[in-house]
């Protein structure tokens, strides 16, 4: 599930990746925590993971999907009145797992980054139109869940951090600021590790890093 203006209004609304649909759910914020009721776009098969930003610098939300299913992840542009156009799908050779998005490159456009199945992060370089090119693909460890893009060296430079669930640590891949990024560090987590989140817990204005754990509950 992702948030965003999807209409325009200043208001919040929400996304959801239907899985067993193969749409995304649009719900339309009232502005009162309350929202309207779903409309559906199409998102390519069994969408599991979606956020949002503008991936073509017209200040209009858009869509990105991630589809395991198909092995596809699929972008679908923001008209600005809360409806999408059809998903532009972009097919892998692996089965994708979840993704991220940021300016990687430093040319004012955002990108993506997504993991997958088969142990890896591979960076998407937007063309500034909807579409993509693979800038590169860097290992992680087993089944990469969950990713985040953030400044962790203080260098502002676009990093990643990836939760690898099947081999219980956190990878930070530092970046380069022209679309690539070094080989990840590990640092451990416990058992089965799904979600990461940044920020600076401490209050030493140094950036850290809170990792949830499935398999024993922390």
């Amino acid at each position: 599930m992702t948030s965003g203006d999807f209409n325009g209004d200043t208001l919040l609304d929400l996304a959801v990746a239907n899985f067993g649909s193969n749409n995304v759910g649009v719900f339309l914020g009232n502005g009162d925590g309350t929202f309207q009721n779903q409309v559906t776009f199409a998102a390519g098969t069994s969408p599991n993971f979606v956020i949002t930003d503008n991936f073509i610098n017209n200040s209009v939300a858009d869509l990105f999907t991630v589809n395991t299913l198909s092995q596809s992840i699929n972008v679908l542009l923001g008209n600005g009145n809360g409806t999408f156009q059809s998903p532009v799908t972009n097919n892998m050779s692996e089965i994708p797992l979840s993704l991220t998005s940021a300016d990687f490159n430093s040319d004012g456009r955002e990108d993506v980054a997504v993991t997958s199945a088969n142990s890896t992060v591979s960076i998407f370089l937007s063309n500034g139109s909807g579409t993509f090119q693979n800038s590169g693909t860097y290992s992680t460890g087993n089944i990469p869940i969950y990713i985040i893009a953030d400044f962790f060296n203080d260098d502002l430079i676009l990093d990643l951090a990836i939760t690898s669930s099947g081999s219980n640590y956190v990878g930070v891949l530092l970046g380069n600021n022209n679309g690539t990024f070094q080989n990840q560090a590990t640092y451990p987590t416990d058992t089965l590790p799904v979600a990461v989140v940044s920020d600076d817990f401490n209050n030493d204005t140094i950036l850290d890093l809170a990792v949830a754990n499935n398999g024993n509950n922390t």
